[in-house]
């Protein structure tokens, strides 16, 4: 068809960082309880734990959706006065 032209459109533009396999979000889900065992000396219990929490993380975003459910979910639940702006998506330091 004349005055048409072939547009790529990205779909990669709002997929989220990854660190190796995991997202940030689940990479922190299984630091913590690590950091946590280590600190009292119960590191096997800190990493199974923290295995038990990304596999449940990843199932609670199968069902809400990835895109955003645990930022809406701390909007709404989480007081107003400690949150950021709604409007930024990603934060630079």
């Amino acid at each position: 068809m004349p005055g048409y032209t072939n547009t790529n459109v990205m779909h990669h533009l709002d997929k989220p960082i990854r660190l190796l396999m995991w997202t940030i979000d689940e990479v922190v889900c299984v630091l913590i309880p690590v950091v946590f065992g280590f600190m009292i000396d119960a590191w096997f219990v800190g990493f199974f734990s923290g295995m038990l929490f990304c596999y449940l993380l990843r199932k609670f975003k199968a069902k809400v959706g990835s895109t955003g459910g645990l930022a809406q979910l701390a909007y709404w639940a989480l007081p107003q006065h400690k949150l950021p702006k709604s409007n930024i998506k990603e934060f630079l330091s």
